[in-house]
Parts: C-alpha cells; structure tokens; sequence
C-alpha cells in the first residue's frame, strides 16, 4: 500500500509505479475523450498530452514536442494527494482553460485500484502555446521538482518560394535587321520552350482550407510541414510573378510537395506580349525600331515547373 510519510515536516515524494502511470494515463484519456468540449480535438490528433508522476517526471506522453496553437494537455499522478503543480509560463499567445475557455478537469479518482490503493491524477487547465521552447515545471508547493523542455514546431498557411516554369510564353520585343540597304523588322522574341524564373506564394493545405471555409470546422490554423505530410496537407495552391517582369508574369495553380521544400506546379499563366499593328514583317520598314507599333495582348496557357520554399533554401545554403 502506497502511502505518504512526514518528512521534516514536509510531505516526501511518493514513488508512482508503472501500474499507477497506466491507471492514471488510461482514466485521464477515458475522461477527455468522453468530455464533449475535448473529444473533437483527441479525434483530430492535433494535441500534446502529458503526465507526469508524484517526482515530476514524465511517465506518458502521446508526442515529444508541441504543435504552435495545439491544445497541450497537462496532468500528474497524484496518489497520494500532494501537493502536485504544473506550469507552463510564458510561450506566447495563448489560451488559458480548455480550448473552449473553460476550465480544467480538476482531481479525479480512478476506479481502478492499484495495490488496494485509489489511485487519482490532477489535471490542469489546458494551454496553447505558439512560442518555444517550451519549459513545463513541475512543483510541489513553494519547490520546483523538475523542468522539462518541449521543442514546439510553428503552425504555418503560407510560404514563400522561387520556381522555374518550363514555358512556351515569353515576353516579346522587336527590332530592325538589314538587308542590303533596306530595314526589315525582326522578331526578337525567345521561341520554343524555355526556362521562366518566378516568385510565388503557395497556400499550404488546400484541400483543408476547402473545408474549413465549407464549414465543416472552425478556422484552418495552418500546416506542421514537420509531421503533417498527408496527401491533403502536400496539396496547396500557388500564386506566381515573374522575378524580372512582375507586371507582364502572372499566374494561379496548383502544388504538390514532393520532398521538404520542394514542389511540382502547375500553373495557368498570363504574360503580356507585343504583337504588330498595321504592318508587314515582309515589308520594308522605312521608320526606327522606337517607332515600330505595337500593342500588348495577353496569352494564357497552362504550363508546369518546380518551385523551392525559400526557408529551407535558406538553411540548405547556410550549413
């Protein structure tokens, strides 16, 4: 029988056996998952759980780190009723409660019976944090009995990248070429399929935004490209410019991540070209090149390419 024992006048720790971690893990999940504020969030899979036993050691955890706005569940064994507390500090904005603004689960006591002892866990308010580290302290009274550092991982909807697009569309220019004493114009433009450098901003996750916006669950808070690698969460949508003619490139499509920071793209793309107004290319020009008249027209066509996040370029180039 497992029982607490002065010690200076101060209650000493208690050992919490194997037997009383699974006791206590097995009630605090039966607890959240049948709790309707919190079983939407353990279906999702998007948390941390943490228990730690009556020294201040983890004795469960569903994940090592921490997800920037996850719900981070806290608690610890308390078998012997000491006085136990767990802090996570300051880790940027934040919700203090369950994710719903309410309160935390409180003290409850297990059914199940562990050397003939009740065994009972303190859960404490839930927390999300979306900056790290994070330090979680564990206490008894006035005494803090271990920290624990947790690695969070940013939550994000947006990234920057570079690409190269394999395209049949290129800006267009003209000019004058001699033949014999005569001027004739000339095409100048770049023909055939090529390289096209642009930037673009890609939209991680479509698929989840699609669904979020449809109403099907709150606001999208964005990707963990860390862990979260399903099919939906590779699936984005991508916004192009072009890096030399911003103006004149424009384009809207699809991406797939096909490793860390790398992406396949297909993009419906705009470019402004010139064509030539009221006058033969066979013909002789009598005028300057300044004066060859022109306008702009806009071509559409899809085309494909690879685009780079510029974050893990950065790091790529920085080892």
């Amino acid at each position: 029988m497992l029982l607490p024992s002065l010690l200076f006048g101060t209650m000493a720790a208690v050992t919490t056996t194997s037997e009383a971690c699974d006791a206590a893990w097995s009630a605090w999940n039966t607890a959240l998952y049948t709790a309707p504020e919190t079983a939407p969030i353990l279906a999702s899979l998007h948390y941390s759980m943490v228990l730690f036993d009556s020294n201040g050691a983890v004795c469960r955890q569903n994940r090592d780190y921490v997800v920037g706005g996850d719900p981070i569940f806290l608690a610890a064994v308390d078998e012997a009723a000491q006085d136990i507390d767990v802090d996570v500090g300051l880790c940027g904005e934040e919700t203090v409660g369950s994710v719903q603004g309410q309160g935390g689960f409180g003290e409850v006591t297990v059914t199940k019976v562990v050397r003939m002892t009740s065994v009972t866990f303190k859960a404490f308010p839930t927390r999300q944090c979306y900056q790290g580290p994070i330090t979680l302290t564990v206490s008894r009274g006035s005494t803090v009995i271990k920290t624990r550092q947790m690695t969070l991982y940013p939550r994000h909807r947006l990234a920057l990248q570079v690409g190269i697009l394999h395209s049949k569309q290129h800006q267009t220019s003209f000019g004058l070429v001699k033949r014999g004493d005569k001027s004739f114009i000339l095409d100048q433009s770049t023909t055939g399929k090529g390289p096209e450098y642009v930037a673009a901003l890609s939209f991680y996750a479509l698929p989840r935004y699609l669904r979020h916006f449809g109403g099907l669950k709150g606001l999208y808070k964005g990707r963990d490209p860390v862990h979260e690698g399903g099919f939906a969460d590779r699936l984005g949508g991508i916004v192009t410019v072009g890096l030399t003619h911003p103006d004149q490139r424009a384009g809207l499509g699809l991406t797939y991540e096909v490793l860390p920071g790398f992406d396949f793209i297909a993009v419906k793309e705009w470019v402004k070209a010139k064509e030539l107004v009221g006058v033969d290319p066979a013909a002789e020009f009598k005028d300057t090149a300044a004066n060859i008249p022109t306008r702009d027209v806009w071509h559409s066509k899809w085309t494909f390419g690879i685009s780079l996040d510029l974050l893990y370029a950065k790091r790529l180039l920085t080892r």
